[in-house]
């Protein structure tokens, strides 16, 4: 890409991309045209990027930017143009199907601005003509304006997707958000809204979505309710922990120890034997406490894994006085 400042000057493209060297291209711009393609490019060539981002980008308001892209992908750079610029070229005439909309349009919601019935003109009949054509129009052929036709509101839809669609329709067909608002009488914030999940997802983000608050997936399901249960009855004083590696391999994959935590209190509150308190006992003193260094020594023996039919242990000599491990031996069974 090239511009124009009294010499070409070569701009890499990997750096038109960037947030912070847009305020440094609009110093080399000789005009607004470059500027609106400098805005709407991202968008053009297909990168990840929504309008409402690219206006972060920019300094720009999202419905400018969609705009741009909108002319742009219409009559490309033509589109670019200011339509008071000498060098946009209008049409000599204008049709009777032209006038036909135009008319058709001002009766339909006259509120329309003059600017916004040419951007519609061109977006539904694909005719270039400018705000004054609008106005010569008007003026040669007064309208009788009339009530409001009946047609249907936003929330007179019977299938809320329809009102959606209908918003992104107006919209692409050049009606800007205050006459959208008007004509369907629904909030501009509510169709920036829909504007912005049709931008990212699509018709898919016109499907109707639940309103409720949502949670995650609740794992405390009645089966897993009634194991936790089972094994609290039979085990009293067990604790979650050892619960937990008690339960069955799909369940334990599914659930933690602290889900596991929150059952065995929830059957402490529904189930009354699960219920009483039991009176703690009292600690029983050590029969071979030692009292001085090296009085006591202890042997301890723990069986470790099986693995091809022959078991392992392990036997440890600890210390009395400060249970320090003073050796360690591991042997087979067979």
């Amino acid at each position: 890409m090239y511009v124009q400042t009294g010499e070409k000057r070569s701009v890499d493209e990997s750096l038109l991309t960037g947030t912070s060297l847009f305020p440094q291209l609009q110093l080399v711009f000789s005009d607004t045209v470059q500027e609106r393609y400098e805005v709407a490019r991202p968008l053009l060539l297909g990168q990840p990027l929504t309008a409402k981002e690219r206006a972060e980008q920019t300094a720009k308001h999202p419905q400018t930017v969609r705009r741009y892209v909108r002319h742009f992908q219409n009559e490309e750079m033509r589109g670019l143009f200011d339509e008071d610029a000498d060098v946009v070229p209008h049409c000599g005439s204008v049709s009777e199907a032209v006038r036909q909309e135009v008319l058709r349009l001002k009766a339909l919601y006259p509120p329309l601005h003059l600017r916004e019935i040419a951007n519609i003109i061109h977006a539904t009949l694909g005719a270039r003509i400018d705000h004054k054509t609008v106005r010569r129009i008007l003026e040669r052929h007064p309208l009788a304006y009339q009530q409001r036709l009946p047609l249907s509101k936003f929330h007179d839809y019977k299938e809320p997707y329809q009102a959606r669609v209908e918003v992104v329709n107006l919209y692409y067909r050049g009606w800007n958000i205050q006459s959208i608002s008007g004509f369907l009488g629904v909030s501009r914030k509510h169709i920036y809204v829909l504007l912005d999940r049709f931008e990212q997802e699509q018709f898919a983000g016109l499907a109707t979505r639940p309103m409720g608050p949502r949670h995650h997936h609740r794992k405390l399901y009645l089966p897993l309710l009634k194991k936790v249960a089972d094994l609290q009855k039979e085990h009293p004083l067990i604790g979650r922990f050892r619960l937990w590696d008690w339960l069955l391999p799909d369940d334990k994959a599914n659930v933690s120890e602290r889900t596991v935590g929150k059952a065995m209190a929830f059957n402490r509150f529904v189930y009354e034997e699960l219920s009483r308190e039991h009176a703690p006992k009292a600690p029983r003193t050590h029969p071979f406490k030692a009292r001085t260094w090296h009085q006591y020594w202890f042997i301890d023996h723990r069986y470790l894994e099986k693995i091809d039919g022959v078991q392992y242990y392990s036997l440890c000599i600890l210390e009395g006085y400060s249970r320090a491990c003073a050796e360690v031996a591991v042997r087979n069974r067979p």
